[in-house]
């Protein structure tokens, strides 16, 4: 994957692109944080994504069963020099009846944070030299209703 080896992960720029809930009000305020290591090719990387949930509002889980509201989700698009390597993880969410769906849904409110594994891709954009993918930032995107 690149020369040495490894990548420095402090020199990664984090860029969240958002979907949001309304495209007139933003309740839920997302970010990412990452360990300082070094990652080296093939080797799998925790990222923390976190919401941060305006009052009166929730979202739902990203366990939330089908037959209701969309589960929130954490991707990545294609062509990136990292991709997921594994599926989120996140604490218990608290079960709450939505009468918009007439069913028992999970929720959380106020803040959640989200573990989810990530590793270099092996994608290269041209721009980095014998496939040295250090100085690229990881474009993620959080679907939630």
């Amino acid at each position: 994957m690149t020369r040495s080896g490894a990548l420095l992960l402090p020199t990664l720029l984090v860029v969240a692109m958002i979907v949001p809930a309304s495209a007139q009000q933003n309740p839920v305020h997302w970010s990412a944080t990452y360990p300082a290591q070094v990652v080296h090719p093939r080797k799998k990387f925790t990222v923390n994504v976190s919401a941060r949930i305006a009052p009166g509002w929730h979202i739902y889980s990203i366990t939330q069963a089908p037959g209701g509201p969309e589960p929130t989700k954490i991707t990545v698009p294609g062509k990136q020099p990292f991709t997921l390597a594994g599926t989120a993880v996140g604490p218990r969410p608290e079960m709450d009846y939505d009468p918009n769906f007439q069913i028992m849904t999970e929720i959380y409110r106020h803040a959640v944070t989200f573990s989810d594994g990530f590793r270099p891709s092996g994608y290269c954009c041209g721009a980095c030299p014998d496939r040295n993918t250090s100085g690229h930032g990881i474009n993620w995107r959080v679907g939630y209703q």
